[in-house]
């Protein structure tokens, strides 16, 4: 019997050169066995010419995309981006946008060939696939995959790939990210690696699934259309580039693309850090005993989550999460195919930022990651569509370590303290137009945030997400169109910066008017930071601050209209807000991000207020913050002289005269030199260790907490049967380890605990 031919290189079977491609790795340590650069070697400008056609096509294709799109998510936020694969699913370059897809669209391609769709479904010129299935790969549900093949004289030579962030996804309710989700089956709409049409068409089947399953189907489908637009101005373009190169420098040149990167990954890390050893912590907090969930769903958790980060000095990056607690009945689990997107999003916005990030960045690293827990879950039946939530505080968490390791090689100006992406608001009911059902995520918010702060200047005000270097609120007048609200204003929040020597950026405060609605209901991701603040500051810096959200139910607004006196537009003072002292109605509200949705029925003329948190750290005591840098401050509107006072310990006053306030220098250094003196009173690091000793050895904590550091305490060995479960393949080296490996020896040394110490919990 003769051997069967693939689509292939050399006629060979895809899952033939997925073998090929791991065993040259293997034996080299080098992506596709390249020891030797030879195209760089023998035309560096030829293949920088490559390079730059395919980074041309990714873009144009991305743009092509925004302009058919009617979703603003896509048109004004520009939540997508375009990448070109390798047949074994390696990402060769990507387009800007979010980042966080360069190593996940590629395991979409790397799942199907293992699944062997080359023979029983069929890899053909002018197939369409999609995918937005975490247990195949993915970030959340709401972030879809279309893939197109790319063939020349009948070999598969490479995939393009688009990915767009929907605004609606058919879940339990309304909109993205429901955060009431426990299970899998409530996440939403599944598109699992299907192949969805032919002949470069889309297939009538997956319109009617989609019209009878989602409640924007119209959207979805145009963004179906503009991916596969994207999708064939990048196919078209790479054949045009084969045209012009030749085949064999095609295969070639993108191999070297990613070695390459491998390479400058690791000479990047060498040259900015110091090898060692890194650490830090944060908390996870699943607060669901009053969300709208299953009764037996219905708890609050808080999950340890340690974060060690080593430098080889290689310039290897390894990441180990021993420790971190277990997965739960609630929507923010996570898998190993998101924590590679976590990992890329902050390696782009951070050291990998040279526009080369493909899978050569990620084969520089390795992730540790402990089995049964929230990282590596056991149970596929779980919600994950808000995965998103623990990667983007972890990595954000992780991105103000790599800043230590920047610092301790003394390049101060790569710092800018870690990140954490804005929660957003979902609706759903009936829109302006009558539609019902009706359900849509608002990102503006998110894009209103502030950076974490720099370790030579201010963070970047307004103007900062993790997810995507280039944040964009979009145009009030656009989301205007699409819901039932009109602005109020929008205004930069005062005291929304994280104090520091260098403060973090500020943030935009929303006020908005729902408008010619009968009813909708408004639902806010939770960002899960809510009681204990992310460790993202540096040298004595404060954390974050906290989101908030409020509403007012039958406000005062008409008569404010009709008296003629002024509305409301921004905050006011936040412990008397201008939504309580200067309207009438029934005020509500939360301050925190925890997981939440509004318990009324909102309506027309009904009042929502928002502001997203700075996103990240400050750098630096705050009482060694230049002056000068407060003035600037005041005088914008964005400080207020309390927190001036309190916090930095500089005194002004303000001259109306002039219109500016003017910094009263000798009663400032008064009262840094009382705060120093405050200080030393206070207790040292060894009556602190005593004090808080004692505490763990009594059990003197929440039981919330006991419960915590029991789940982090556990030991436990891998099943005899090991069923992985989540795709853990193209890009990255994954180690799925035991729980307790490490983390619980080191707790109870540190604290001088007894072996097997745990706490002891009372009995629910």
């Amino acid at each position: 019997m003769s051997a069967r031919t693939g689509i292939g290189e050399g006629s060979r079977t895809l899952q033939q050169m997925v073998d090929e491609s791991e065993r040259l790795w293997e034996e080299t340590g080098c992506y596709y066995g390249l020891e030797e650069l030879k195209l760089a070697a023998e035309g560096p400008l030829k293949l920088e010419l490559f390079h730059s056609r395919v980074l041309s096509a990714l873009q144009a294709g991305r743009e092509t995309t925004r302009m058919i799109s009617a979703s603003p998510l896509v048109r004004e936020v520009a939540e997508l981006c375009c990448g070109l694969y390798t047949p074994e699913g390696h990402c060769i370059a990507q387009s800007t946008g979010i980042a966080g897809h360069i190593p996940v669209m590629g395991q979409v391609v790397n799942w199907m060939i293992r699944q062997n769709y080359e023979e029983e479904v069929g890899i053909n010129e002018g197939d369409l696939f999609c995918c937005n299935d975490n247990v195949i790969a993915g970030m959340h549900s709401a972030d879809v995959y279309d893939l197109t093949p790319v063939f020349w004289e009948g070999e598969l030579v490479a995939w393009a790939v688009t990915a767009i962030m929907e605004p609606e996804i058919g879940a339990i309710t309304p909109g993205t990210m429901p955060a009431s989700a426990t299970e899998r089956f409530a996440d939403g709409f599944h598109i699992c690696a299907e192949k969805i049409g032919t002949n470069d068409l889309l297939s009538k089947t997956f319109e009617i699934r989609c019209r009878l399953l989602l409640r924007l189907a119209d959207m979805v489908l145009l963004d179906r259309k503009g991916a596969q637009a994207a999708n064939l101005k990048i196919r078209e373009e790479m054949k045009a580039t084969i045209h012009e190169f030749g085949i064999d420098y095609f295969r070639r040149a993108t191999r070297e693309l990613i070695e390459s990167e491998r390479r400058a990954q690791l000479a990047r890390v060498r040259t900015r850090t110091v090898p060692g050893r890194y650490r830090n912590i944060l908390v996870e907090q699943q607060m669901y005993s009053h969300m709208p969930v299953p009764p037996i769903h219905a708890k609050d958790e808080f999950i340890l989550v340690p974060v060690e980060f080593t430098i080889e000095p290689s310039g290897k990056y390894i990441f180990d999460f021993d420790g971190i607690g277990p997965w739960g009945w609630h929507p923010t689990n996570c898998t190993p195919s998101a924590l590679l997107g976590g990992l890329s999003v902050s390696l782009v916005q951070s050291i990998a930022h040279t526009g080369t990030a493909n899978t050569g960045t990620l084969l520089a690293t390795e992730l540790a990651v402990p089995y049964d827990t929230m990282f590596w879950p056991s149970n596929r039946f779980i919600s994950t569509n808000l995965t998103w939530v623990p990667i983007v505080t972890t990595f954000g968490t992780w991105m103000s370590t790599q800043c230590r390791a920047f610092f301790s090689r003394g390049f101060r100006e790569e710092i800018m303290l870690g990140a954490i992406g804005g929660a957003g608001l979902e609706f759903g009911g009936k829109n302006q137009f009558g539609m019902e059902p009706f359900g849509f995520l608002m990102t503006e918010s998110p894009g209103t945030g502030g950076s974490g702060a720099c370790g030579i200047r201010d963070g970047v005000d307004n103007g900062f997400v993790i997810y995507t270097p280039e944040a964009d609120a979009g145009n009030c007048e656009v989301w205007e169109l699409i819901l039932p609200i009109v602005w109020l204003g929008r205004k930069m929040q005062p005291d929304s910066a994280a104090p520091g020597r260098y403060r973090s950026g500020y943030s935009i405060n929303s006020t908005f008017m729902l408008y010619r609605t009968p009813g909708v209901f408004v639902g806010v991701p939770p960002g899960n930071v809510e009681y204990i603040p992310m460790n993202t500051s540096m040298f004595g810096g404060y954390p974050m601050v906290h989101n908030w959200s409020a509403y007012v139910k039958e406000p005062n607004l008409q008569q404010l209209i009709e008296e003629r006196k002024p509305l409301i537009h921004e905050r006011g003072d936040p412990r008397n807000p201008d939504i309580k002292t200067r309207l009438g109605g029934k005020v509500c509200g939360f301050y925190g991000p925890s997981a939440r949705v509004f318990d009324d029925v909102l309506k027309h003329g009904d009042i929502i207020q928002v502001c997203v948190h700075s996103n990240g750290g400050g750098y630096g005591d705050p009482i060694e913050r230049d002056p000068r840098l407060a003035k600037k401050d005041l005088d914008n509107g964005v400080l207020s002289l309390e927190i001036c006072r309190k916090v930095y310990c500089i005194e002004a006053s303000f001259n109306p005269h002039t219109d500016e306030w003017v910094i009263d220098e000798q009663k400032t250094r008064e009262l840094r030199k009382q705060e120093r003196e405050r200080r030393l009173k206070k207790m040292s690091v060894a009556e602190w260790w005593q004090k808080s000793q004692k505490k763990l050895v009594q059990g003197d904590l929440p039981p919330i907490l006991k419960r915590m550091y029991n789940n982090s305490l556990k030991v436990e060995e891998l099943p005899q049967t090991f069923d992985p479960i989540w795709n853990t393949a193209s890009g990255g080296n994954f180690r799925c380890t035991p729980k307790g490996q490490r983390w619980p020896g080191e707790f109870r040394a540190f604290w001088n605990l007894p072996e097997g110490f745990a706490f002891q919990e009372e009995r629910s």
